[in-house]
């Protein structure tokens, strides 16, 4: 085995580059002569490595506090996307030049006075490289799917019409068409988008349960991981072009018909001042 990072400093890695040939590495040092756990200043190094070459490893940048992380690449992997996650409700977006290390801030944008501090998450550039995708409660309660024009940094929101947090996104990497994932009272539900019109696509038919993990297949094939009663974490792939849905993993639990396992259903009621609230139960 090659240790590939100095044990003294606490590690994170993001994606490989799209050539496959860098890896995104976040450290932050340990600070062994901190006066009871704390330090006048924490801060995150921002670094490339090649795993084959670990002696070439390069540092990009320094960056203020340690709450960096969402890390992604752009298409011709010139800049890298960070998250700034200040609190559960506050967070920065910056753009980082992979070959000077400057960094730029773009969201909240700067040149817009914010009344109150804005919630951003899951920063990925378009395949074209000109826009960002993300989630924000820039433009209301929710946590929306939002396209970000780097030109302008005009906000554009995709998922309007659903009044749910997006939790969850993937862009494919050829294309415009964009995976997303929403927590439906508790559900965790596929939606998929054009993200140059910004109008909701029709899906194949998808296995009762909760969504997690997705990966693609160019723009036509969609990898998705469901968890149901039945069974925890199936693999699935969503065939765009020809609407049909394959299961690539089957359990195989011992002694035990997950078929009787019932499935968990949405139940909704009303509080005592009058608030509707909801939540899954199985019968």
């Amino acid at each position: 085995p090659v240790l590939l990072t100095d044990p003294k400093e606490k590690h994170a890695s993001g994606p490989f580059s799209h050539r496959g040939d860098a890896l995104i590495l976040s450290s932050t040092q340990l600070d062994k002569t901190a006066n009871k756990g704390g330090r006048a200043e924490v801060t995150t190094d921002l670094g490339i490595l090649n795993p084959l070459k670990p002696d070439e490893k390069r540092k990009l940048i320094s960056l203020p506090g340690g709450g960096w992380e969402e890390f992604d690449w752009s298409p011709d992997d010139k800049q890298i996307v960070a998250l700034n996650a200040k609190s559960i409700n506050d967070a920065q977006v910056a753009i980082i030049d992979v070959a000077s290390g400057e960094m730029r801030m773009v969201l909240p944008n700067p040149h817009v006075k914010m009344e109150t501090p804005i919630r951003f998450g899951r920063p990925h550039f378009s395949p074209d490289g000109k826009s960002l995708i993300l989630t924000s409660d820039q433009a209301g309660e929710f946590q929306q799917l939002m396209k970000i024009d780097l030109a302008t940094l005009a906000p554009t929101v995709l998922s309007g019409n659903i009044n749910w947090d997006v939790s969850n996104l993937a862009p494919a990497r050829q294309g415009s068409k964009l995976a997303a994932v929403v927590n439906r009272d508790g559900l965790e539900e596929l939606h998929l988008f054009d993200s140059q019109s910004g109008k909701e696509l029709n899906l194949p038919k998808l296995p009762v349960g909760s969504v997690g993990r997705m990966a693609w297949r160019a723009d036509q094939e969609l990898g998705i991981t469901v968890n149901n009663a039945q069974s925890p974490g199936e693999v699935y792939a969503l065939n765009l072009k020809t609407g049909k849905t394959e299961q690539w993993t089957t359990p195989h639990p011992t002694g035990i018909d997950t078929s009787q396992f019932a499935n968990s259903e949405i139940i909704r009621w009303q509080s005592f001042d009058q608030q509707k609230i909801s939540g899954l139960m199985a019968k």
